[in-house]
């Protein structure tokens, strides 16, 4: 049998090398490296996609019918997330966790404040769970009218 204090030097060290090895934090999970990857892709998909040229050529219609149109698919496919008002606040719950996007009023959100930068941040959506409008089957005309409602009912609130 070995000498207690061979005993304690050896548990010590077991006890150390544990210790340092979870420093490093646990290994990644890799059905959560295949989900961002995933993410990514359709991202970096919706990206290639997007023309703003599709936006310059639609038809124009009365300012009326877009923002009547624009908040019907703001109430439909944006308000569960971003809140009635743009304030972030929608309150949807996305792979265990509510989402909190920021508010169309942040004085730090440029993007929103650019026309074209708004529409393709509708069309393309983010990996952090903002929907990627433009390859999930929503029209231009309706990615255009969502973001003249947001800019023009929404933003400045």
């Amino acid at each position: 049998m070995p000498p207690l204090s061979s005993l304690r030097f050896a548990v010590g060290c077991a006890l150390f090398l544990l210790l340092f090895s979870a420093c490093d934090g646990p290994p990644p999970d890799p059905v959560d490296e295949a989900v961002d990857r995933r993410a990514a892709d359709a991202v970096r998909l919706a990206d290639e996609r997007f023309d703003p040229a599709a936006f310059e050529a639609l038809d124009p219609l009365s300012s009326q019918t877009v923002q009547q149109r624009g908040r019907t698919v703001y109430e439909v496919s944006c308000a569960k997330c971003h809140g009635a008002e743009g304030h972030g606040d929608g309150g949807f719950v996305f792979q265990g966790d509510t989402l909190r996007p920021r508010s169309f009023n942040d004085p730090d959100w440029e993007e929103v404040r650019n026309p074209m930068e708004l529409r393709r941040m509708i069309y393309v959506g983010t990996a952090e769970g903002m929907p990627h409008w433009g390859i999930r089957g929503m029209r231009v005309r309706d990615v255009d009218a969502v973001a003249s409602y947001v800019e023009e009912e929404l933003i400045g609130r």
